[in-house]
């Protein structure tokens, strides 16, 4: 007997359901490749790593090097655009695949920026700056300055390039400038900042304490950089220090303490996994077994070389300053101690640095001042140079950190492919330890001939001395053995040398117009030596 089903007599929620399927089959029909570009709307340069997401979906992604991206969407879905230090847009996405987005540069409360000769109102700049205060610097108090510019400035890529405590860090401005891969000028106080001297893993700005940093400007095209000419091609960051205010002296101290650990470890095989891949590898090349590992089940952990060799590690800051002073003299005085140890043994950053800052109006036509940083920087680098991380994912668990006997431990000889050493070992053994001096001085002298007429000298000065001391002793680990001392040591000078003079005339016409005409002339020395043993 047939029987037939009329669809119209189905209950109501089977509508309901099948209105449901089929909205979902469509709508999965219509999802399609969104692509595009996203640029800055002060001059269209691209902005790597701007976020793009889906809005009320855990979908997103970023844009490359370029500002291109690319992204799967449906139609009537909402993009949104945001990058730090620009305003979010959200875009409906329509019939077409592709989406070009323009962000607007986010307000910012720094009205006055340092442009290399001077201050200026940001309103009466044309070139492209980014600024950001002292205290945007210290929230995530960083060791090194660089580090405290990552992620807080637009159409600036900041890029950790060592694990190392201080390390070096790469610094791009709009991307890279030609086909170097130079870092751009940096300019504390009006003194120009050298390389590191010798080894490029130094990073030449970790003797400056952040906490003692008022502002940063970053110059980012030709107009805002060329009072100093070929030099800032990759862009300049100048940073300005604080200085006194006219009060009462007020003593000050900022510090911190804490503690640095791995969020988790690479997931590795324990000795008992270990064992059972080696005796299932043995049998298919049909090497023989290994006798310890005939009964897998029977054997512990083993070694976790990732826990052997990396620690929570501690770290602090202790910073002290005096500041105060009256209408024609103001001071600002300071003393910072920081301590970091690594994640990884063999690694640590010590930093030992005072700061004096003052002004003085002499007269009515006369101010002269003086900056001045003594600093001393001390690393233990033996974790990088030695490579000790790969080699813990590399070791195998089978291997004891120390033998019974006291001896390190090692692979045992004949072993198929056993050929790595002691991680931990190394990293407590190897001695590589790198100690820097600095000192950093600026003294100025403004003479007001008349009313919108100036001239400032300056004379600057950086002088480095830096040293490294290594030292690989013989040692013997497992079936490995090292038979012979080696050591080297590293010592070098930097001298830099700088005198400037800007004749400056500013005058304005019934408040409405203005002019600012500026002459300059700088001089430099730099004198660079080296001694290797």
């Amino acid at each position: 007997m047939n029987q037939t089903i009329s669809i119209r007599k189905l209950p109501v929620f089977l509508w309901l359901v099948v209105s449901i399927v089929f909205l979902h089959i469509n709508g999965y029909a219509q999802e399609r490749q969104i692509t595009g570009k996203i640029v800055a709307g002060d001059d269209s340069a691209p902005l790597p790593g701007a976020t793009v997401q889906l809005k009320m979906k855990n979908i997103s992604t970023f844009a490359n090097e370029k500002g291109q991206f690319s992204i799967r969407a449906n139609t009537g879905d909402i993009l949104i655009f945001k990058m730090i230090g620009f305003q979010q847009r959200e875009i409906t996405v329509g019939e077409g695949s592709i989406i070009n987005v323009s962000l607007r540069t986010e307000p910012t409360s720094l009205n006055e920026v340092v442009i290399g000769y001077g201050k200026k109102s940001r309103g009466d700049l044309t070139g492209s700056i980014s600024s950001i205060s002292g205290a945007d610097i210290v929230k995530t108090q960083p060791t090194t300055i660089d580090q405290a510019l990552q992620g807080k400035v637009p159409g600036v890529v900041v890029q950790q390039i060592s694990g190392q405590p201080g390390g070096g860090v790469s610094v791009q401005i709009r991307g890279l400038s030609g086909f170097s891969n130079n870092p751009p000028l940096y300019v504390i106080d009006g003194i120009q900042i050298l390389p590191a001297t010798g080894d490029k893993g130094t990073n030449p700005l970790s003797s400056i304490n952040p906490s003692e940093v008022a502002s940063i400007d970053i110059l980012k095209d030709a107009s805002a950089t060329a009072i100093y000419g070929a030099q800032a091609t990759n862009g300049v960051v100048i940073i300005t220090t604080k200085r006194g205010a006219p009060g009462a002296p007020v003593i000050s101290y900022d510090g911190y303490a804490g503690g640095q650990t791995l969020p988790k470890y690479y997931d590795v095989m324990n000795l008992r996994e270990y064992a059972t891949f080696m005796n299932e590898k043995s049998a298919i090349i049909g090497y023989d077994l290994r006798p310890q590992f005939a009964n897998p089940k029977y054997l512990g952990e083993g070694t976790n070389w990732q826990k052997a060799l990396f620690r929570t590690a501690l770290m602090q800051n202790h910073n002290l300053a005096l500041t105060g002073g009256d209408d024609r003299t103001k001071y600002y005085l300071s003393g910072t101690y920081f301590d970091q140890n690594g994640i990884a043994l063999g690694s640590d950053f010590k930093r030992i640095s005072s700061r004096i800052n003052l002004d003085n109006k002499t007269t009515n036509w006369l101010k002269v001042g003086v900056s001045l940083q003594l600093a001393n920087v001390k690393e233990n680098v033996a974790t990088s140079q030695t490579g000790v991380i790969r080699q813990a994912l590399n070791q195998t668990p089978d291997v004891n950190v120390v033998n019974p006997d006291g001896t390190w431990g090692g692979n045992d000889p004949n072993v198929y492919g056993a050929t790595g050493t002691n991680p931990f070992a190394l990293a407590k053994i190897v001695k590589d330890l790198k100690n820097r001096y600095e000192l950093f001085g600026n003294a100025y002298a403004e003479i007001q001939f008349a009313k919108g007429l100036s001239l400032r000298n300056e004379i600057s000065g950086n002088f480095s001395t830096a040293s490294e001391d290594q030292f690989d002793p013989i040692y013997t680990m497992g079936a490995y053995s090292k038979t012979s001392n080696s050591a080297t040591y590293f010592s070098g000078k930097n001298n830099f040398y700088s005198l400037a003079n800007y004749l400056t005339y500013w005058h304005s016409f019934n408040n409405r117009y203005y002019l600012n005409a500026m002459v300059g002339h700088e001089s430099k020395v730099w004198d660079l030596s080296l001694i290797h043993i």
